[in-house]
């Protein structure tokens, strides 16, 4: 992947610089595939620093290796707030100044925004968006516009778009988000082999309630997080609709 805009202002022979930011560092996808990034170019020799806002789970942490500095940014919260989003922008550009990044990448959507023009304000060479989800899709009318606009005003300054899905990469080129030519997919890397080769458990038809010699029947799932933004009761009030 050749990072438009980069070319000649980073030395790729030395121990490169690299700071990523995310809004939240919770059991979540996004934070999950953000831990491994930093914890992969932490073990191939770079320094790595991963700047997180004010919401924190220990489980997640506990996952970042001891290579990766953390940095806690005041400010940088999941709501909006004027006075809190100029805060935490200030106090990026002042981080990115101060570590004199080569590479800033950024994850979600409020670190997204806010991450990327300090990035640029600081003067990083490259500066690189990890889109995990679009903001402006299934949202009110307002919302849409806002969240658009901002994307579109941070477009220009960004190096690369990194999309976890085609059909991620698809809603932002559809939506006039960036030239087609700064945007890349990379999936997010999970360890399969835990499921591949789990055992089930020995009283499954218990867990189903099915009468001996029973035939096996089709079981519907839904993996998440147990929390609110998942949307289990609205899965669960769908799903009783069908069943």
């Amino acid at each position: 992947m050749k990072v438009q805009g980069a070319e000649g202002k980073i030395d790729l022979g030395h121990r490169l610089r690299i700071a990523h930011v995310i809004t939240r560092l919770i059991n979540g996808g996004a934070d999950e595939n953000t831990v491994h990034s930093c914890n992969w170019a932490a073990q191939g020799g770079h320094d790595v620093v991963l700047l997180h806002g004010e919401t924190v789970q220990p489980e997640i942490i506990a996952k970042v290796d001891p290579r990766v500095k953390l940095i806690g940014v005041p400010g940088l919260t999941r709501s909006i707030s004027p006075v809190s989003d100029l805060r935490a922008l200030l106090a990026l550009i002042r981080r990115f100044r101060a570590l004199n990044a080569d590479i800033v990448h950024t994850h979600t959507s409020k670190a997204g925004i806010l991450g990327r023009l300090a990035a640029w304000a600081a003067g990083v060479p490259a500066i690189v968006h990890g889109v995990h989800i679009v903001p402006f899709v299934n949202v009110g009318v307002a919302e849409r516009f806002v969240y658009l606009a901002l994307e579109k005003l941070a477009a220009p300054v960004t190096s690369a778009f990194i999309s976890v899905s085609e059909g991620i990469r698809d809603l932002c080129l559809s939506a006039g988000v960036g030239h087609p030519d700064k945007h890349y997919v990379v999936r997010s890397g999970f360890d399969l082999d835990r499921f591949r080769n789990a055992d089930p458990p020995d009283r499954w038809r218990d867990l189903l309630r099915l009468k001996p010699g029973a035939p096996r029947p089709p079981v519907l799932l839904m993996i998440a997080a147990f929390e609110p933004r998942k949307r289990h009761a609205e899965f669960l009030d769908a799903f009783n609709k069908v069943a």
